[in-house]
């Protein structure tokens, strides 16, 4: 009721949701339903090393599966629409259930297009030697662990359905098509994030990542394919992105207090002592198994030697005083809220402000690996967390450096050489390398700006990529990862823009 209440707030003229739903039932677009097999028509298929034919990346217009892809499209055109229209809204308006039965049978069709309403399916399926079955199930029962998030990937979906229309607007010359889609991306984007939850916030900057690469293609094939006021527009929307706000922690806490209400006693203070239960579903691995804490970082607490004594002294009552060897109910909690919280006010920290965290974390988890395994097993991985979304603060500064030169293009008719020549006119302040925090850099090649940054060695070496070549002889380009801790840093910068850069 928490984690829905902001949702359920929202003014139904502002709901995606609805205008979504009918198409999803009538496409069977949810995981599972029929689109998933009609959708195959967007990717090109490839010959791997075995002559087994597979699919491969998204349909170009130079491959074979063109016209098939085309023929799908428009097909699905009041799909696209309805998704057009829908992500202009400011939410999804889905409200979270943890039971299938709890949905409208609307909502049910939708989002799970092959299950029969009369039957209840089983949320887990726990297996154990020493416990019974039932009993863990029992514990369980009504966790929040059990949100279903049926809809989360679908947005990858819809995101790549409207990667390949683009290429389809760019060939027709459709610019307004095309950055309507652009703009339909970044709109889903937003919305995948409405869950509360971190796989939400996750899957968001994935597809944000979607639209940022619609848009690099775009402008990279054709320059002057958009006009200087649908630019102004582009620059709006992607300086507009706030990425730290789309972190939300709220899911991952609901979560926590709701496993330590069902592992550790409850002396009525607010304290208590993790049970043999407790320990033994910890041990099941059933929080990874549901696919919805996979963010977070886990032990295999069943390969821990240690562990198995405290559940063999705990149901046996050889040594009860063992179970004292893991931190009491109130440690826990205080301990993870203490780390948590430090977590959201660190991400809040541009990236060339941060300190050392990320090692005094790391540290800590170690350290207390035996100790907190509640804890250990569901606090949010701020390392893997942090990385996606610098990543994306670091191509979001580089988007907007590209639109600027673009409008500046577009006016005079060649590249500017400096920041200088952009600021006031196209922006107000130049955009920034998230590594070092000065203005990111760029230099004119032969097809337009190459815009990168000085990478992890903090060494500006004139836009110099660093290229990777693997054990087969293939060649690529290094990818930008801010904080990477690399023993020998190759010498070169990280190219940004465009991301599929060859050397100039």
């Amino acid at each position: 009721a928490d984690l829905n209440l902001p949702m359920s707030e929202i003014r139904d003229n502002d709901k995606a949701w609805p205008i979504y739903r009918p198409l999803w039932i009538k496409y069977g677009f949810s995981e599972g339903g029929g689109f998933s097999k009609e959708s195959q028509a967007l990717f090109r298929s490839i010959t791997d090393e075995y002559g087994e034919k597979r699919m491969g990346g998204m349909v170009q217009p130079t491959d074979p599966e063109w016209p098939a892809a085309i023929a799908k499209l428009e097909e699905w055109s009041d799909l696209l629409a309805a998704f057009r229209e829908g992500a202009k809204k400011p939410k999804l308006g889905l409200l979270l259930q943890s039971d299938r039965q709890k949905y409208s049978d609307e909502d049910r069709r939708a989002l799970f297009p092959q299950s029969n309403p009369k039957v209840k399916e089983p949320r887990w399926f726990l297996t154990d030697g020493k416990v019974a079955v039932k009993e863990l199930q029992q514990l369980i029962d009504g966790s929040i662990l059990g949100i279903l998030l049926p809809h989360i990937q679908s947005f990858r979906s819809a995101a790549r359905m409207f990667h390949v229309d683009t290429r389809w607007a760019i060939e027709q010359n459709d610019s307004q098509r095309a950055l309507s889609n652009i703009e339909t991306v970044m709109g889903l984007a937003h919305q995948a994030t409405d869950c509360n939850t971190l796989v939400g916030s996750l899957v968001g900057i994935a597809v944000q990542g979607i639209a940022i690469a619609m848009l690099e293609e775009t402008l990279v094939a054709s320059p002057d394919f958009f006009d200087d006021q649908q630019l102004v527009h582009l620059q709006r929307r992607v300086e507009n992105i706030d990425f730290p706000d789309w972190i939300n922690f709220d899911g991952e806490r609901a979560m926590f207090y709701d496993v330590v209400q069902r592992v550790y006693t409850d002396d009525g203070n607010g304290d208590g002592r993790i049970t043999p239960l407790g320990i033994r579903f910890l041990e099941s691995g059933l929080m990874f198994d549901s696919g919805l804490m996979g963010n977070s970082r886990f032990f295999d607490l069943g390969d821990v030697q240690e562990y198995q004594g405290l559940v063999d002294a705990a149901e046996f009552a050889v040594a009860p005083a063992s179970l004292f060897l893991v931190a009491s109910r109130s440690d826990t909690v205080k301990t993870y809220d203490h780390w948590t919280d430090r977590i959201e006010a660190e991400m809040a920290v541009p990236f060339w402000q941060a300190n050392d965290f990320d090692e005094e974390f790391e540290k800590f988890l170690v350290d207390s690996n035996l100790r907190l395994p509640v804890l250990n097993q569901m606090i949010p991985a701020y390392s893997a967390i942090r990385s996606a979304m610098d990543r994306m603060m670091g191509q979001q500064e580089a988007i907007i450096a590209a639109l600027v030169m673009h409008r500046y293009f577009l006016k005079y008719k060649e590249w500017p050489t400096s920041f200088e020549q952009l600021s006031p006119e196209f922006v107000s302040e130049f955009p920034v390398d998230i590594i070092n925090g000065d203005f990111i850099k760029f230099r004119i090649g032969d097809r337009g700006p190459i815009i990168y940054s000085v990478g992890n060695d903090r060494d500006d070496d004139g836009g110099k990529p660093i290229i990777i070549e693997n054990h087969d002889g293939e060649v690529r380009l290094d990818h930008f990862r801010p904080g990477e801790k690399i023993d020998q840093t190759p010498d070169g910068d990280s190219i940004l823009w465009p991301s599929s850069f060859a050397p100039q």
